[in-house]
C-alpha cells in the first residue's frame, strides 16, 4: 500500500492490470519535494473536522497503539489550528518505518517501528512532527537566510507541552538549554543564526534550536501571550506555501509589536553570541519615612544588547516583587523603593533571556564533559580486560572533534587533570583524592553507593555521574563505575541524551535513577542576612 498524497486522502483514479494495481493522487498544494513511501501497511482513517486522520502500520495487532496516535492527532490538529490557523493539508498520517526515523513530511510524519511504541513519544516529539506542518511544510524556509523553523517548531511544540505540564517544567527546559549553549558552544564553535541550516551536532542544536527558541520566548514575553500567537497566525497566512526568511517573519513582528527590526536582526540574528550578566554593588537602606530604597548595578557583556531584563526581590514577610529593567548599555546603576526591606535580589530567576550563564548558576552536568573540546580518559591498570576493552570503544564512540585520549591512572596523577574535560572509567587508585569534589548527596564505598537517601549495589548498577574538575570550572569530570562489561556499549548509546543531569544509575542497559546536583549559589542571587532585628549587613 502507499500513501497518498498530501492535498487529497483520497485516490484520483484507480486501475487495476494484470501486473497490479495503479493508483493515482494529485496535490493542489505545491511542494518542495516528492516522497514515496511503500509497504506492508494496514491503513486505519477517520475524519476529523473534513481532514483525514491516518495510520499507516506494519501490524495486523496495532489496534490499540493506532487508536492512541488517532486521537492525539486530532488533540494536535486542534490545538495548533487554534494558536496559527487552519492545518494546511486535507490528511495527516502516521507512518511506520523498519528504519528508526524521525522524520516529518507534508501532511505525514515517517517513525521508526521502534520509536513509536516508546510511551512517551505520543505526548513528545509526534506533535513536534504535526507542528511541521505548519512551519518549515506549510510556511517553507528560505535556507539562503538561515533556518527560522526548527526554533519555532520547538518552541510551539516540545517547550509548549513543558509549559502546560508546570510552570517548573517551563522553567528547567528553559535553563537546559541555556546550559546546552554554555557547555556545547565552547570558542569557535558558535555562528549565527543566519548560518544555520539542519541540526549536525550538539553545539549547532544549541544555537538553531535553543537560541532561536529562546528568541521567540523573549518576543512573547514583550508581547503578550494574546498578540505574539495572533502574530504568528498573521505570519502563517501570508506566507503559506511559501518561502520565507528571518526578515519575513520578524516584518510581522514589528508591524504588529513596535519591534525594532534592523536591531533586533542585527544583535540577535545576523550575529553570534550571547550576553553575559552582572550584578554588583548591592545595597538596601531603610529611609526616614520608613521606605526601604534598593540600590544596585546591572551590567552586561560586550557586544551589547537592548535587554528587558527580569528581576525579582523577595522580601522579608515572604512578598515577592518582580520588574524589569532595561539594560542598553554596559552598566547601569539602578533605584528602587520597596515597602519592606529585602531578603533576597534574584536577576532573571527563571532563565527568560537569552544569555551567556555563570557557571555557578546551573549544577555540574554530563553535557559538560560531554562538550568538551578534548577528551582524556582514564582507565584504571586494576580493570579486567573485558571492562577495559568495552571502556575504550565507548571513548571512541563519544570521540569530539578535538580528540579523545586514554591513558592509565599509573601514568596521569591528580594534578595533571588540566584544561581538558575528563572521564575516569574506572576508579584510578588515586579516587580517594578525589573525595572533596563529591557533592553532598553523593557517597561511594567498594561494594555500594548513595545518591540522596538511595543506595545501590555495585555488583548489580552502573554509576554515570559528573563531578567538578580540579583544576577548571569550564571543564568537568566524568565518572562511570561499571560492574562488568555487558551494559557498557548500551549504556554509552544512551548517556549523550542524558546531557542535562548530573548523574544517571542504570541496572543494565535500563536507567533506573537520574536527577541534577543541588544549586545553592548563583552570582545573579544576592541575599541579605539578618540581625535578631531582621535587619543587617549585606552578604551573598
Amino acid at each position: 500500500r502507499a500513501l497518498a498524497a498530501p492535498g487529497d486522502p483520497a485516490r484520483d483514479s484507480a486501475a487495476a492490470t494484470r501486473a497490479g494495481s495503479v493508483v493515482t493522487w494529485l496535490s493542489p498544494e505545491p511542494m518542495e519535494e516528492i516522497y514515496l513511501v511503500a509497504g506492508p501497511y494496514q491503513l486505519r482513517q477517520e475524519e476529523h473536522r473534513g481532514i483525514a486522520v491516518q495510520t499507516y502500520t506494519y501490524g495486523n495487532d496495532d489496534a490499540e497503539l493506532c487508536r492512541r496516535y488517532l486521537n492525539a492527532t486530532q488533540e494536535y490538529l486542534d490545538l495548533y489550528a487554534e494558536r496559527i490557523g487552519p492545518y494546511p493539508f486535507a490528511k495527516f498520517a502516521l507512518v511506520e518505518n523498519f528504519w528508526q526515523t524521525g522524520y516529518g513530511m507534508p501532511s505525514f510524519t515517517l517513525l521508526g517501528d521502534r520509536v513509536i511504541r516508546l510511551p512517551f513519544i505520543v505526548h513528545t516529539s509526534y506533535g513536534h512532527e504535526i507542528l511541521h506542518n505548519w512551519w518549515g511544510n506549510g510556511v517553507f524556509v528560505d535556507w539562503a537566510q538561515g533556518n527560522w523553523c526548527e526554533g519555532l517548531t520547538v518552541y510551539g511544540a516540545d517547550y509548549l507541552y513543558k509549559e502546560r505540564e508546570s510552570a517548573a517544567a517551563a522553567r528547567n527546559y528553559r535553563r537546559t538549554l541555556l546550559q546546552n549553549y554554555l557547555d556545547y558552544v565552547r570558542a569557535g564553535r558558535d555562528f549565527p543564526l543566519t548560518e544555520f541550516r539542519e541540526r549536525h551536532d550538539a553545539s549547532s542544536a544549541a544555537i538553531g534550536y535553543g537560541k532561536a527558541m529562546m528568541l521567540y520566548h523573549m518576543l512573547r514575553r514583550s508581547m503578550g501571550d494574546a498578540p505574539f500567537w495572533e502574530t504568528l497566525g498573521a505570519f502563517y497566512e501570508h506566507h503559506l506555501f511559501r518561502n520565507a526568511s528571518w526578515h519575513d517573519l520578524l516584518a510581522v513582528f514589528a508591524e504588529r509589536s513596535g519591534l525594532d527590526l534592523a536591531r533586533f536582526y542585527d544583535e540577535w540574528i545576523a550575529r553570534p553570541g550571547a550576553p553575559a550578566l552582572r550584578l554588583a554593588d548591592v545595597a538596601a537602606e531603610r529611609q526616614a519615612d520608613g521606605a526601604v530604597q534598593l540600590d544596585f548595578t546591572l551590567a552586561q557583556s560586550e557586544p551589547l544588547y537592548h535587554l528587558e531584563v527580569p528581576l525579582r526581590v523577595t522580601l522579608r514577610d515572604g512578598r515577592q516583587i518582580s520588574m524589569t529593567v532595561p539594560l542598553a548599555e554596559a552598566e547601569r546603576r539602578v533605584r528602587r523603593e520597596l515597602p519592606e526591606m529585602p531578603q533576597s535580589l534574584a536577576v532573571d530567576p527563571g532563565f527568560d533571556l537569552f544569555r551567556r550563564l555563570h557557571r555557578d548558576e546551573v549544577p555540574i552536568a554530563l553535557s559538560q564533559v560531554m562538550g568538551a573540546d578534548s577528551l582524556l580518559a582514564i582507565l584504571p591498570a586494576t580493570l579486567t580486560p573485558e571492562l577495559a576493552s568495552a571502556y575504550g570503544e565507548l571513548l571512541a564512540q563519544w570521540r569530539p572533534a578535538g580528540g579523545a585520549g586514554s591513558v592509565s591512572d599509573q601514568q596521569a596523577s591528580f594534578h595533571e587533570l588540566q584544561g581538558v574535560g575528563v572521564w575516569l572509567l574506572g576508579e584510578p587508585f588515586w579516587f580517594a583524592r578525589l573525595a572533596p569534589l563529591l557533592p553532598g548527596e553523593l557517597s561511594i564505598d567498594p561494594q555500594a553507593f548513595r545518591i540522596g537517601d538511595d543506595g545501590f549495589d555495585r555488583n548489580t548498577h552502573t554509576l554515570v555521574v559528573a563531578l567538578p574538575h580540579p583544576a577548571s570550572e569550564e571543564e568537568a569530570l566524568g565518572l562511570i563505575l561499571a560492574p562488568d562489561a555487558a551494559p557498557v556499549a548500551g549504556i554509552g548509546r544512551k548517556v549523550p541524551h542524558y546531557g542535562k543531569y548530573s548523574y544517571l544509575v542504570f541496572e543494565g542497559e535500563t536507567n533506573v535513577c537520574k536527577g541534577s546536583w543541588t544549586v545553592d549559589r548563583s552570582p545573579l542571587l544576592f541575599v541579605w542576612e539578618t540581625d535578631e532585628r531582621g535587619e543587617g549587613p549585606q552578604a551573598e
